[in-house]
């Protein structure tokens, strides 16, 4: 997130009248922030890790046809499918010489906010301090139960948000 606010800044500090749609520039940096905040750290985690691995299989299946994402990853190290895929890129866009940014291996990432409350108000916390203006929490990926969504959405809603008023 510091990196993309510096080359942010920047760009709204060069613009010039010219270089703008609006009447104005909008100068608000927002983060997407996968979240899974339970009362029970692990849970939260298998939940989230698990919805976000499915999200970058659908994703993979989707647009560059690759194989169906699975739902029965219950029993694997969800986390360390992530981060072998997300190396497994690195070195695809190195080999191939192209720049490596969080746009392309961020989705491979497995430390967000998954955990209790305060791990998501550590979190948030890194984000607004490394210069995000706003928070988009990320729940709605694919095998993550509608329960776990609302429980989180209640946390966030009830004891993270009040931590950044």
């Amino acid at each position: 997130m510091a990196v993309k606010r510096k080359v942010y800044d920047e760009a709204i500090a060069a613009r010039s009248p010219a270089d703008m749609v609006g009447a104005f520039a909008v100068d608000h940096m927002s983060s997407l922030c996968p979240a899974m905040v339970l009362d029970d750290r692990d849970k939260a985690r298998r939940i989230g890790l698990k919805g976000q691995r499915f999200f970058t299989e659908a994703i993979n299946h989707w647009y560059t046809g690759g194989p169906p994402p699975r739902t029965d990853t219950d029993d694997e190290a969800n986390d360390e499918v992530l981060r072998r895929r997300g190396e497994k890129l690195v070195a695809y866009l190195s080999e191939e010489k192209i720049e490596i940014g969080t746009e392309a291996t961020g989705l491979f990432n497995p430390n967000h906010a998954y955990g209790t409350v305060a791990d998501a108000i550590d979190y948030v916390g890194r984000l607004a301090d490394a210069g995000a203006d706003e928070v988009m929490f990320l729940m709605q990926m694919g095998t993550v139960p509608q329960a776990a969504i609302l429980e989180s959405i209640t946390n966030i809603g009830q004891k993270v948000i009040p931590q950044f008023r």
